[in-house]
This record gives C-alpha cells, sequence and structure tokens, in this order.
C-alpha cells in the first residue's frame, strides 16, 4: 500500500510505480491518522516522510500501531536540525526554503524518545557520508595533519551536530544539563565562526591529484580556484579512460551547501555534461562557472558546449563556504568517481 496525503503525489507514484510488474494499492491519508487497523503489517516504510509531521510522537505510534509485533519500522532520509539550534533558530535560519519542504526540524533525541515512546526499540545507522573524512580528503589531499583535522570535525559534528546527541551523552542531559549547554554553545561558536573549515583551507594544497585506476575510467585531478576573480570561477578537470573501449561518460558539476550534502530541495545547482571517451584517452575539461546568473559552461579542447542537463536552485548567498563536487558517471547513469572541494564563494 502506498500512502500519502497529497494526491498529486500519489500521481506521481503511479507513474513511476507503472514500469514495475507490482501493484500498490494507493491510499489518500494522513501519516498522524492512519485508516488502518491494530498490527497488519510486517513491514512499514517511509522516505523522507516523517519529518514533515507536526506531532512526532503521535505519527511514530501511529506506525507502531499497524505494524505487526518483531516486524519493523524503516525510515530513511529524514531532516535532521543540529543539536545547538532551537526550532526557531533553524527557521530563521532557513527563511529561503520553500514552501513544503521542512516546516518542523527535529534533533537527534526527538526521534530517538518518540521511538522509544512508542514501544519501538530504536536503531538509527547513520552514512559513511556524515561521518568519514572521505568528502573532505578529496579537497585537502593527503596531508596527514589535515585528515587529522577532517577526522576530529566530523566526529565532533557526529556527536553534537547533525546528529545532536547520541547516546551516550543523551543519557546525561537530566543529570547534567550544564555540560551539554556549555558543550553546545561551544560547538555552535566553533561552526559559526567556520573555524574548521578556516584551518581546512589554510592547510588545503590548491590543487588535490588521487586516481583510482581500478576504474574504467576515474578523475586524475581537479585544479580550483584559490579565490574569486570578477564573479568567474574556473575549474580544470583531467578525465582518464582505462577501457578497451569507446565509453560515454557524464560528468555534472554540484554545487550545494555544507548542512545540506547532495539534499536536492537545497542545491544551489548541478550542471552536466555527456561526452565520449576513447580507449586510454585522456581528456581535458574546463568548467566556467559564473556566480552573477548561476551559468556554467563547459569547454572540450577549443570548443565551448552548454551543459546537457541543467537544475538551479535558489538557496545561493553570497561570503559562505560550499561543497563544489565533480561526479562522474557511466553510461548506465552509476557513479563511477567524485571529487569533491571546499570553496568560499563571495557576493
Amino acid at each position: 500500500i502506498a500512502l500519502d496525503v497529497s494526491p498529486y503525489m500519489l500521481r506521481k507514484a503511479n507513474e513511476y510505480l507503472g514500469y514495475f510488474p507490482i501493484y500498490f494499492e494507493r491510499v489518500i491519508s494522513d501519516m498522524e491518522k492512519l485508516p488502518f487497523r491494530r498490527e497488519v503489517f510486517d513491514l512499514v516504510f517511509g522516505a523522507a516522510a516523517i519529518h514533515h509531521s507536526t506531532n512526532l510522537e503521535k505519527t511514530i505510534q501511529e506506525l507502531a500501531r499497524v505494524t505487526k509485533l518483531h516486524k519493523r519500522v524503516i525510515t530513511i532520509r529524514d531532516h535532521l536540525r543540529p543539536a545547538w539550534l532551537s526550532l526557531e533558530e533553524w527557521k530563521e535560519g532557513d527563511r529561503d526554503t520553500s514552501f513544503g519542504v521542512n516546516e518542523n526540524s527535529f534533533n537527534y533525541l526527538d526521534y530517538k524518545q518518540a521511538f522509544l515512546k512508542s514501544g519501538l526499540r530504536s536503531e538509527i545507522k547513520v552514512s559513511k557520508h556524515y561521518w568519514s573524512e572521505r568528502s573532505y580528503a578529496a579537497s585537502v589531499g593527503q596531508n596527514a595533519h589535515v585528515r587529522l583535522l577532517v577526522r576530529f570535525y566530523h566526529t565532533l559534528k557526529f556527536w553534537l551536530g547533525d546528529h545532536a546527541i547520541v547516546d551516550v551523552f543523551s543519557q546525561k542531559v537530566s543529570t547534567r544539563p550544564y555540560l551539554w549547554r556549555w558543550a553546545a554553545a561551544l560547538l555552535q561558536v566553533v561552526n559559526r565562526q567556520n573555524l574548521f573549515v578556516r584551518i581546512f583551507q589554510l592547510l588545503a594544497p590548491k590543487s588535490a591529484r588521487y586516481c583510482e585506476r581500478e576504474k574504467l575510467f576515474y578523475l586524475a585531478s581537479i585544479q580550483a580556484p584559490s579565490a574569486q576573480v570578477d564573479r568567474e570561477m574556473t575549474y580544470d578537470v583531467e578525465v582518464i579512460s582505462n577501457s578497451v573501449e569507446d565509453r560515454q561518460v557524464k560528468i555534472s558539476f554540484d554545487i550545494y551547501p555544507l548542512a545540506n550534502p547532495r539534499h536536492p530541495d537545497r542545491h544551489v545547482g548541478y550542471w552536466a555534461k555527456v561526452f565520449t571517451l576513447k580507449p586510454g584517452e585522456k581528456k581535458h575539461l574546463r568548467v566556467n562557472f559564473n556566480t552573477r546568473d548561476l551559468q556554467a559552461q563547459f569547454q572540450l579542447g577549443d570548443r565551448y558546449c552548454p551543459p546537457d542537463d541543467v537544475w538551479r536552485g535558489d538557496c545561493f548567498k553570497g561570503n559562505r563556504f560550499y561543497k563544489v563536487g565533480f561526479y562522474l558517471y557511466d553510461e548506465h547513469g552509476n557513479l563511477i568517481h567524485e571529487h569533491v572541494l571546499l570553496q568560499r564563494f563571495s557576493a
């Protein structure tokens, strides 16, 4: 059974699911008041859904009510508010977010308490993307001191930031509130001043070069600007093929805020180009990005090419750090290689 409160979304689901040899009954309903009897489902699954709830505890209790004993409720891709921000502060910082994306925002402890109160045993898993240094390592190279800083930053972010209060710390909130307040206040200062990011920028080399030679094709290097000049940013990219036959590949140039990695609703935008790599070919690609009108142009040799696929959001603001990602896909749309930079864009 596929359920949504929006008739439009159910019509879209009908389009998507129509390609598969399975059938889902479509039901229009509010997730805080599900039209099902107790313990009827073996699995209840939600994707980027429960953070839209106006009453998180009631929603989780409803999900638990319709799930059979010893079966599972699984939710993925739900928004998490940093622990040091109140809901009012978070809304003030995200005023440009379009309506319908996140009217509400819960932190780690909100989710955990809601699951426990509903009688469900909570098991929260975190993507490697949030908690490893891989994303930043691409932008800062292989310097051991930088890797240590990156690891420390992500560890702090995991324990006190995006995922708020983890188990060990959350157990002490009621008994040691001052400890939590001091820790949260300290991280708030660090976050707002971009201290870790500034250290990365000082230690990072101008060009990060790394290879994955087992790949059929890969991003060999990215040469990025150290500062913005006349609103134009130029990136030189080198792509190498190890294949014995011609391969069609797509490279996507993505810009997105630090706090919302690759969230489609919070992208600044992406610009993609499709081209063919011959066996053993090394192709040089230049990406020119204009921050005034958010336009990107690709240059292959002496030939200037418009992007084949474009999407632009409305959350770009000046004088902030953003992640700039280069993503290489094969002809089937599988991600082959990625290279992520940390860049500050002025107004």
